[in-house]
């Protein structure tokens, strides 16, 4: 066999084998079979411990000596909330809120794997905007400070 020939069969392969691959996806949507994708499986609900629970041993948060994984809160002695900290193996992975007595929130912050990132924002204890910030993977992008009315 030519090598052009050789060549030129493996592409006409190459493109038939890309052309059965996107039949069979399209056929597999249209006959109403549901897409299995991260975002569509049930999220299970995290577990909720109260903050004065956790110890900090070195670089992350444990329970009952593991690392932990789920929600930190504490509230107020008047029982509005004070913190709730989304955390994954021990390390802040999600939403961290904290609010003033008032009940005002004062903290909005955004985490990955015990990183910043993406939006977060700081409240005056009035409920003015403190604060913005920007952050991708704990590289501060963008810092905005609004000017006080």
């Amino acid at each position: 066999m030519h090598f052009s020939t050789h060549k030129g069969l493996k592409i006409s392969f190459a493109v038939a084998a890309i052309g059965l691959g996107m039949y069979v996806a399209n056929h597999l949507r249209r006959s109403g079979a549901p897409e299995i994708t991260p975002a569509s499986q049930p999220t299970p609900p995290l577990v909720e411990v109260p903050r004065k629970l956790l110890k900090w041993d070195t670089d992350h948060f444990t329970h009952e000596g593991q690392p932990f994984t789920g929600v930190a809160t504490e509230y107020h002695p008047d029982g509005k909330p004070k913190q709730r900290w989304e955390m994954n193996a021990g390390k802040w992975h999600g939403l961290v809120e904290e609010w003033y007595p008032s009940g005002q929130k004062s903290v909005c912050t955004h985490y990955d794997n015990g990183k910043h990132h993406g939006e977060n924002t700081y409240w005056n204890p009035d409920g003015s905007v403190q604060k913005k910030q920007h952050w991708n993977q704990d590289i501060l992008i963008k810092d905005e400070h609004p000017p006080h009315p």
